[in-house]
């Protein structure tokens, strides 16, 4: 049975000992973020979450250790597998940012073809304008 210690502010079994078990609050105290952050990694599962009863949610602490990395310098941003499927951001490597940066160039050439194709001149009207009166077009039909 679970009892709460106000002098320690900490729940505490009948064995006297601090269990395992941490609510999202404290969960998110303990790793110095918000519990909608918390929220979000247990609903993207990057973080286990046990519910007990209809309404509530606990962590287990030893588990929330498992889901801390060290942070890397000198790299830009991925992804990176940090085991039981989970992802993380991680920092590009140089020959990722340099395919990304000639993916960009071979782009800008294509939309320069493009444009000397039409004579310099962009579509009349913009593709976005388009795209919207599409849209309303569809939603005044659909009413």
């Amino acid at each position: 049975m679970l009892r709460y210690d106000h002098d320690c502010d900490q729940r505490i079994d009948d064995g006297g000992t601090a269990p395992d078990l941490l609510s999202v609050a404290e969960a998110a105290r303990l790793l110095r973020i918000s519990q909608s952050t918390l929220w979000r990694w247990i609903g993207h599962g990057l973080v286990p979450a046990y519910r007990i009863g209809p309404k509530r949610v606990w962590l287990k602490r030893s588990e929330l250790v498992s889901i801390t990395a060290p942070a890397q310098h000198g790299e830009r941003h991925g992804r990176n597998e940090i085991g039981n499927g989970r992802t993380v951001e991680r920092l590009l490597t140089s020959a990722e940012r340099e395919r990304g940066l000639a993916a960009i160039a071979e782009g800008r050439k294509f939309q320069a073809k493009l444009l000397a194709a039409r004579g310099g001149a962009a579509f009349d009207p913009p593709g976005w304008e388009l795209l919207h009166e599409s849209r309303e077009e569809r939603l005044r039909h659909l009413l």
